[in-house]
């Protein structure tokens, strides 16, 4: 567990995810796809999947939150069609995502907590991703901008 300050401002206790528990929504039959699942059927069982984990997730992490009384679920969000909180438990995912975790940044640090990664984990699969030097060398460029005899 780790304080983390948020872009808002607010300090919030964050606690890591044990990855069984994500796992073990898997083995849940709910979420099972057999062989008599059409595609179509198998696709949103796993839509379903994603949402229970990401929804557990942050329930985990973010145990101690509590919404503020002054906070509201965004106009803009409604607007795209999605569904205001029903109940204290959907508002808290709400706050979650849309109060807290408002900025890339603020996603981030909470993930490094969350999943008990290190900066230099991170800093390590960005790497990973680098393009490759000869596509951002100045001199690779230049030749070819440079004009060809014929």
């Amino acid at each position: 567990m780790e304080q983390v300050t948020f872009s808002n401002g607010r300090t919030e206790t964050v606690y890591a995810v044990p990855m069984l528990l994500l796992t073990d929504l898997e083995l849940q039959p709910q979420f099972q796809v057999g062989d008599e699942d059409t595609p179509e059927t198998a696709s949103e069982k796993l839509r379903l999947l994603a949402i229970a984990k990401e929804e557990t997730a942050y329930l985990t992490a973010f145990q101690d939150v509590q919404v503020p009384k002054d906070w509201r679920f965004p106009a803009a969000a409604i607007r795209q069609g999605i569904q205001p909180p029903q109940n204290e438990e959907q508002r808290r995912l709400a706050y979650i995502r849309y109060g807290l975790l408002a900025r890339p940044e603020d996603h981030s640090r909470a993930q490094l907590v969350m999943f008990a990664l290190s900066e230099e984990e991170v800093s390590a699969a960005l790497t990973t991703f680098r393009p490759e030097r000869k596509k951002w060398d100045w001199r690779f460029w230049r030749r070819q901008a440079a004009p060809r005899s014929s």
